[in-house]
């Protein structure tokens, strides 16, 4: 269990960084 831990804060870190970089992709579309 502890090791799931240690990966989920880098999981969520991840998220973020692919979420950010499909905002940027939707906003490149629109524009």
């Amino acid at each position: 269990m502890a090791e799931e831990e240690n990966t989920n804060p880098e999981s969520s870190e991840s998220s973020e960084n692919i979420t950010e970089t499909k905002s940027e992709e939707e906003n490149t579309k629109q524009v």
